[in-house]
């Protein structure tokens, strides 16, 4: 396997087949919360997944984000199963190939918006220049380039989710000619505050214009 975890072509970005998953409660009794969960998300499609609270929800977002694994059943990413997988083959697959937007933004506290924004490319062997460059358009495309050097603490809370939104991306934006990336978003997570140029500037569906392609799976209530 390279340095760049390459995949098969031609595959969606993310598939998931029959997919299972149970916990073990404090009593001892299994509570299941995934049966037979199937989804294929195809390049440049948007997928939500709608539900009550505690129907599981955010646990199948980990695990198609390769963040948890199922009790059974087998999640794709580019057509290659993740199952089996080493820690660090795992971990180079979602910095190369999944963005995340998490509900509560995540936010690097010491580091600015732009270096939030950076940080993903950085860990991925990009050049500083060029991992800048794409933070900047990304966070021109949501409506917040006017805030870059500041930290979290300095933004709003709709602010900081739409830095948590760019830095889903920014992978995708470093690697325009590769397929891009599904982004995982967590319930409650949006894109922007609310107001409709916001709203037009990130597409309204939480991707910015510039970065097309790769499949977005948010979920919510």
């Amino acid at each position: 396997m390279s340095e760049t975890a390459s995949l098969p072509d031609r595959a969606p970005p993310l598939e998931a087949r029959d997919l299972l998953k149970s916990f073990v409660g404090g009593d001892g009794s299994e509570l299941e919360v995934l049966r037979g969960v199937s989804v294929r998300v195809e390049s440049g499609e948007a997928v939500a997944v709608i539900g009550a609270s505690g129907a599981g929800k955010s646990t199948l977002l980990h695990i198609l984000g390769a963040l948890d694994g199922p009790s059974g059943g087998e999640v794709l990413v580019g057509g290659r199963p993740v199952a089996g997988l080493e820690d660090e083959e795992l971990a180079r697959i979602r910095n190369h190939h999944i963005g995340f937007v998490f509900q509560f933004h995540h936010l690097l506290r010491e580091f600015t918006a732009l270096e939030n924004v950076m940080m993903p490319a950085l860990l991925a062997g990009t050049e500083m220049d060029a991992a800048r460059a794409a933070a900047r358009e990304l966070l021109d495309a949501v409506g917040v380039s006017g805030r870059e050097e500041h930290k979290p603490r300095q933004l709003s809370g709709g602010e900081q989710q739409r830095v948590a939104v760019a830095r889903g991306f920014v992978r995708q934006q470093d690697q325009r000619s590769t397929a891009r990336p599904p982004v995982p978003a967590e319930e409650g997570a949006q894109p922007v505050d609310g107001d409709r140029d916001a709203q037009s500037r990130s597409g309204g569906q939480g991707r910015p214009r510039s970065s097309p392609g790769g499949g977005t799976a948010p979920t919510g209530h």
